[in-house]
């Protein structure tokens, strides 16, 4: 990844597509990856075109079946990520 980018980085805000537009610096939509414990700012992203993961925070998102349903891939542990790397990777 050319940039990784959060909500304490940019002021604006991760619920506002502006903070997707600007963290991927010209980057199309569809060759970004935005991973969200949260349920609107995942869906704010996705509608924008971005690739999801979304994931698990016990102290976080209380809806977590609708952020499970929304996101391309829905991970409990960061550690599984690497499992899911290859196909987020190919497909655009």
């Amino acid at each position: 990844p050319r940039l990784a980018a959060d909500a304490d980085l940019i002021i604006t805000g991760e619920g506002r597509l502006d903070f997707y537009h600007l963290a991927a610096q010209g980057v199309p939509p569809r060759q970004c990856l935005v991973a969200e414990d949260s349920l609107y700012a995942l869906q704010t992203a996705a509608a924008a075109g971005y690739r999801t993961v979304g994931i698990f925070d016990a102290n976080g998102e209380a809806d977590q079946q609708g952020l499970r349903n929304a996101a391309e891939v829905y991970l409990t542990s960061l550690a599984r990520f690497p499992a899911h790397w290859e196909r987020l990777n190919n497909e655009n």
